[in-house]
């Protein structure tokens, strides 16, 4: 349903350096030391436009500097930007393939572009102050569709055999990223017709979303990549908890009513409807008797594992709730299991929750119930680079 367009992205050119050093990953998982090794890598990386560490109106001159040098050009014609990432997860081998375009910014109720998780006004804050000042995207939004007759995954396919990537390298982590730009209009036009039968589902870039709407308004556009949802590719990873500065009570006695409680191990792999806890010591493995009915909540977001942690557990028995959670003072997120573990044996956390990684159909039908699952619900792997194209608004 949204509208979808091509565009002439404005790209890094030779100049600028090999791709693997003038691309990043994105600005909020990235740390002040990373970003230092970033910026020493290559002068030109995107980080200093995407994430200034000099300041907004820097990375404004930053950027009309490397225009005017040669170090990023537009393209002459319209593309549809063809990206795919090979990479390893856990011993196999997997592709996830999408496309960049301009997307309609339209507003969530309107059910064109469906969001899965509530922002925060200093993240959106910060983004809002650099497209005031560069007047750009920078990064691209992650979007997923529904595609039952399989005409984009054939107009994807008919794209790749027709001509082979601009561009091939591979990043420190090990992902392997390929880029074509589409400019044939016939393959567009298949791809446009596609995405206009269904809404766009946001993966990440929530904030960016609504900060794009805010500065641009409705009928301005936004960059975006876009996966099929059913892409073999697509992988979901979980986000762990760990509770600190709460009262050091045992959890399992007061949840015993609603709660299975199993004795487990560090190999134990919660499964949905279950989480596993972690306190001195000791694993339990924590499944609901019932399913959760959680008040004014869709039963999309009660089956949710994080929903239950949040709506079950850490509010009612740590108190844990909306303001908590914005203060950042009795929760920290962990992605892996192994790092949650060991914060808790070195006395920076109470205890652990493991979760499992949420599926994409929770996400799908928790955007079309209009309800937000709790923060860091989701961790799509690997993340979308910085750096592949940008879009200049004027």
């Amino acid at each position: 349903m949204p509208l979808i367009k091509p565009f002439n992205a404005l790209r890094y050119t030779q100049r600028g350096g090999a791709p693997e050093t003038v691309c990043c990953p994105p600005y909020d998982i990235v740390s002040d030391a990373e970003q230092r090794e970033l910026e020493t890598r290559n002068p030109y990386n995107a980080i200093r436009l995407e994430r200034p560490s000099d300041g907004y109106a820097q990375a404004a001159q930053r950027l009309k500097d490397w225009r005017e040098s040669g170090i990023l050009a537009r393209d002459p014609e319209p593309s549809y930007y063809i990206t795919e990432m090979d990479f390893e997860l856990g011993g196999k081998t997997y592709n996830l393939r999408g496309f960049t375009a301009l997307m309609e910014l339209t507003p969530f109720d309107e059910g064109n572009v469906l969001p899965h998780e509530f922002t925060l006004s200093k993240a959106k804050a910060d983004r809002l102050e650099l497209m005031k000042a560069t007047d750009s995207n920078f990064s691209p939004l992650f979007g997923l569709y529904e595609d039952g007759t399989g005409q984009a995954a054939a107009a994807l396919d008919a794209a790749v055999k027709a001509s082979p990537p601009e561009t091939v390298f591979t990043m420190p982590d090990g992902v392997t990223h390929r880029l074509r730009a589409v400019t044939d209009t016939a393959a567009q036009a298949a791809l446009t017709r596609v995405l206009g039968n269904t809404p766009v589902f946001i993966a990440d870039g929530h904030h960016r979303y609504e900060t794009a709407l805010t500065y641009s308004g409705r009928g301005g556009f936004v960059m975006i990549t876009l996966v099929e949802m059913s892409d073999p590719g697509l992988v979901v990873l979980p986000t762990h908890r760990v509770v600190k500065n709460c009262p050091d009570a045992d959890l399992t006695s007061a949840i015993s009513d609603t709660f299975k409680i199993e004795t487990a191990s560090a190999r134990t792999e919660p499964r949905n409807g279950s989480v596993l806890y972690y306190r001195g010591g000791e694993y339990k493995l924590l499944t609901l008797k019932a399913p959760a009915a959680i008040p004014g909540r869709h039963p999309s977001y009660c089956a949710l594992d994080v929903a239950i942690l949040h709506d079950l557990i850490l509010e009612p028995f740590y108190g844990i709730d909306k303001a908590a959670l914005a203060a950042h003072s009795k929760l920290t997120y962990v992605r892996g299991r192994e790092d949650a573990v060991s914060m808790c044996e070195a006395g920076e956390g109470q205890c652990a929750f493991i979760l499992p990684p949420t599926m994409v159909s929770q996400i799908r039908g928790v955007s079309l119930a209009g309800e937000k699952m709790p923060q860091k619900s989701t961790y799509f792997y690997p993340k979308l680079i910085t750096g592949l194209t940008f879009n200049v608004l004027s």
